[in-house]
C-alpha cells in the first residue's frame, strides 16, 4: 500500500513539473499539426488553445490542471471530427449538436455500427479524465483574483479573428472537407451565428431579373398509361468497374448496366454516408452543394419548404407514394421531410420489423413485396414507391452473412476491400431477385424501375485518391462521388435518354427518369429538363451558373421553393 502511495506522489509531482509541461506542449503542437494538416490553420489552432488554457484557469485557478485540459479538449474535438471526416467525408460542426443532440435513432445507428471506434475515444476520454483528477488534486490553487483570471482570456479572444485562415472565412465549406480536424469545429461556430441572416443563396437569387413565370401545375399522363414505379437506393454502391487499380473489378463488368446494356454514371454530393442528401436531391431536383455547410442537415432546414417534387407530382396524377426506410422514421428527420414533399405512406424499420441495421437487401425487398402485395389487393390506384437498402454500408471490417460464399472469392487482397466487394455481389444478387419479382408480377400497368448508388464507402477513398491523389473531396467533379443509376422496364417501353452525358448530377435524375418512362411531369420539371441539357448534365459545376441560379429564383417566385428562412451556404 505504502509503494502505491509512493507511486501515486510521485506520478503526481512528474505532472505538474514545468518540463513535463514543456514537453507535453510541444508533443500537443507536433500532434496539431498532423491533425491540421497545413501550416496556415496553425496560429488559429494555437489562439484555440490559449483561450481555452485561460478560461480553465479562470474557473480552477490551477495552471497546470489548465493547460492539460486546454489540450485534452482540443485534441477530444480533432479526434471526433476526425473520425466524423473519415466516415463521411466532412469535419465536426457545430450544428452537429444541434442535428444530433436529440436523435435517439441516430445514437443507436452510430453505437450499432461504429461501436469499434466509439469504444476506445471513451476510453481515451476516461483515462484522460482520471489524470486529470489527479493533476488536480496535486497542484494548488492560485490567489490571483478573478479580475485579472478574466481579463486572460478577454485579451486572448482577440487573437481569434486576426488568426482565422482566410480560407474559413471565404468558403466554409472547402474549410470544412479539407481535414483541418482541430479547427474546423471553431469555424463552425460562423455558421451558428449567422442562422438568423438571410440566406446567401437567397439573396444572390433577390438580386436576378425576374424571370419569366413558371405554373404550379402537372401534365399527368392517361389513366390507362401510369405505369407502377419503383425506385431502389442502392446504399454504398458504386461500380467498383470505375476504379482503375481496383483488384477484383472484373467480376462486377455485368452487375451495373441497365436493361438496354447501359452503363449509366452518376454525380451525387456526398461520401461515405449521408444517404439522405441523396435521396433529398433525387425527389425535389435540388442540388444539395448549393447550400454549402448546411448540405448534411438540409432534411430539417427545408422541410415543408419544396413543393412540386417528384412524389408530390405523382401524387397529383393519381399515385400513391410510399416510401420504405431501413431506420426510424425520426433518423435525421428523414421521414418527416419525406411526409413534407409528398410521400402519403413512410414505412420505417419498426413497421417493417427490421430490428438490425445491417440486414442483406433482400430482406427489404421482401417487405417491398408485401407492401406491393396489400397495395394491389386494396388500392386501384397506380404505385410510386422507393425502397433503400443497407447490406453495403460500412463498417467491412467484419464478414456480414458469413455462410454466404460467392464464386470468385477472396475478390480482393485486402480483407475491408474485399468485405466490400463480397456485399456489393450478394446486393446485387438480391436486387437482381427483386427485379425478377416485379417482372413476374406484372400488371397491365407495366412496371418501370430505377435504382441507384446514394454514395461510395469510404472504404473507396484510397482508391480515388490512387488516381486523384489528396484532398478530392473539395472537388465536386472527383471520383469520389461517382456512383450509377440503372433503368428496367417490364410490359413498357423505355425511352432512352435525350442526351449522353460522361456524368448526370442527381438533381437531375428524377427529371430524366419521369420523362424516359413517361411519367407525370410539370413545368418545373420541364424547366430542370432544359437545364440538365444546356449545363451538359451539371448542377451545382454547370459551367453556365447563371442558368442554374434563374431556375431557382423560377420555382421561389412560384412558391415552389423557400430558402429565405435558411442559414446563409458559404
Amino acid at each position: 500500500m505504502q509503494l502505491v502511495f509512493e507511486t501515486y506522489k510521485r506520478l503526481q509531482a512528474i505532472l505538474v513539473n514545468r518540463w513535463m509541461i514543456a514537453i507535453v506542449c510541444v508533443i500537443g503542437t507536433l500532434a496539431l499539426y498532423e491533425l491540421e494538416n497545413q501550416w496556415f490553420t496553425m496560429p488559429f489552432s494555437i489562439s484555440i488553445l490559449l483561450v481555452l488554457g485561460a478560461l480553465l484557469f479562470a474557473l480552477t485557478r490551477r495552471i497546470a490542471l489548465s493547460i492539460y485540459a486546454a489540450w485534452g479538449l482540443l485534441g477530444f474535438v480533432a479526434l471526433v471530427s476526425l473520425i466524423k471526416f473519415k466516415e463521411q467525408g466532412f469535419g465536426l460542426h457545430a450544428y452537429d449538436l444541434t442535428f444530433a443532440g436529440g436523435d435517439t435513432s441516430l445514437h443507436t445507428f452510430l453505437l450499432e455500427n461504429y461501436a469499434h471506434l466509439a469504444v476506445p475515444v471513451l476510453v481515451v476520454l476516461a483515462i484522460a479524465l482520471i489524470v486529470l483528477i489527479l493533476i488536480g488534486l496535486s497542484e494548488r490553487p492560485r490567489r490571483t483574483s478573478l479580475p485579472l483570471r478574466l481579463l486572460a482570456p478577454a485579451a486572448l479572444l482577440g487573437l481569434l479573428p486576426l488568426t482565422i485562415p482566410e480560407e474559413a472565412l471565404s468558403d466554409r465549406h472547402e474549410y470544412l472537407v479539407g481535414g483541418h480536424h482541430a479547427s474546423s469545429f471553431f469555424v463552425s461556430f460562423l455558421d451558428i451565428a449567422a442562422m438568423n441572416k438571410r440566406h446567401e443563396l437567397a439573396n444572390r437569387l433577390a438580386a436576378l431579373p425576374t424571370p419569366s413565370a413558371i405554373d404550379d401545375t402537372v401534365a399527368c399522363p392517361a389513366d390507362h398509361d401510369r405505369p407502377d414505379v419503383f425506385i431502389v437506393l442502392s446504399e454504398t454502391q458504386a461500380p467498383p468497374t470505375i476504379f482503375p487499380d481496383l483488384d477484383g473489378k472484373s467480376y462486377f463488368t455485368e452487375d451495373y448496366l441497365s436493361q438496354d446494356g447501359s452503363s449509366n454514371l452518376l454525380g451525387v454530393e456526398t461520401f461515405g454516408g449521408g444517404t439522405w442528401i441523396s435521396t433529398l436531391s433525387l425527389m425535389t431536383g435540388l442540388s444539395a452543394a448549393d447550400f454549402g455547410w448546411q448540405r448534411p442537415y438540409l432534411t430539417i432546414t427545408l422541410k415543408n419548404k419544396i413543393k412540386g417534387a417528384l412524389p408530390d407530382v405523382m401524387a397529383r396524377c393519381g399515385y400513391r407514394s410510399a416510401a420504405i426506410l431501413p431506420m426510424d422514421y425520426n433518423f435525421v428527420n428523414e421521414g418527416a421531410f419525406l411526409t413534407s414533399i409528398g410521400f402519403e405512406t413512410v414505412l420505417d424499420a419498426d413497421d417493417i420489423g427490421a430490428t438490425d441495421g445491417h440486414l442483406r437487401d433482400s430482406f427489404y425487398y421482401g417487405a417491398a413485396e408485401k407492401f406491393i402485395a396489400e397495395h394491389r389487393e386494396n388500392d386501384g390506384r397506380p404505385l410510386f414507391l422507393m425502397v433503400q437498402t443497407m447490406f453495403p454500408h460500412g463498417p467491412h471490417n467484419s464478414r456480414m452473412e458469413p455462410d454466404v460464399k460467392l464464386s470468385g472469392e477472396p475478390f480482393n487482397g485486402i480483407s475491408e476491400i474485399n468485405e466490400y466487394l463480397r456485399r456489393l455481389k450478394i446486393a446485387r444478387g438480391d436486387f437482381d431477385a427483386f427485379l425478377a419479382t416485379l417482372e413476374t408480377g406484372n400488371t397491365e400497368r407495366g412496371t418501370v424501375v430505377l435504382e441507384f448508388g446514394d454514395h461510395q464507402g469510404v472504404i473507396t477513398r484510397s482508391l480515388v485518391e490512387q488516381v486523384e491523389g489528396p484532398g478530392i473531396l473539395g472537388d465536386w467533379n472527383s471520383l469520389a462521388y461517382t456512383t450509377h443509376f440503372t433503368t428496367h422496364a417490364y410490359g413498357r417501353d423505355l425511352q432512352p435518354m435525350e442526351s449522353e452525358y460522361d456524368r448526370l448530377d442527381i438533381g437531375f435524375l428524377g427529371t430524366t427518369f419521369a420523362q424516359m418512362a413517361g411519367l407525370p411531369s410539370s413545368p418545373m420539371m420541364d424547366d430542370l429538363a432544359k437545364l440538365r441539357d444546356r449545363c451538359e448534365g451539371r448542377f451545382h459545376t454547370c459551367p453556365d451558373r447563371d442558368l442554374v441560379d434563374r431556375h431557382l429564383r423560377q420555382r421561389i417566385d412560384a412558391g415552389l421553393l423557400d430558402i429565405s428562412g435558411d442559414s446563409p451556404a458559404s
